[in-house]
């Protein structure tokens, strides 16, 4: 492997690892983000994480779905006024 190849995985890693919030890049500076929500610093090396019970899973999928379910709602109300404001339109441009 030569050096650009090798200077471009590193590149694309850290924008990886950027993008989940696990580093922070800034300027020319890269420091690790201990508030990410992808690693858990309770869990030493090697080690299973602790199990969780489906009560906690069941609940945590429940939030997402409301929120899709008032993006429904709100994306809906932008169509009736998108659609109020074409009918208005209308007889101005005729």
């Amino acid at each position: 492997m030569d050096f650009k190849n090798v200077q471009r995985r590193v590149y694309d890693a850290l924008n990886v690892l950027s993008a989940m919030e696990i580093i922070i890049k800034y300027k020319n500076q890269i420091k690790y983000n201990p508030e990410n929500e992808f690693i858990d610093d309770t869990v030493l090396p090697n080690t299973l994480p602790p199990a969780h019970p489906v009560q906690i899973v069941a609940e945590s999928h429940e939030v997402p779905c409301q929120k899709i379910d008032l993006l429904k709602q709100q994306q809906q109300d932008l169509r009736n006024k998108l659609s109020a404001l074409e009918s208005e339109l209308t007889p101005l441009q005729e």
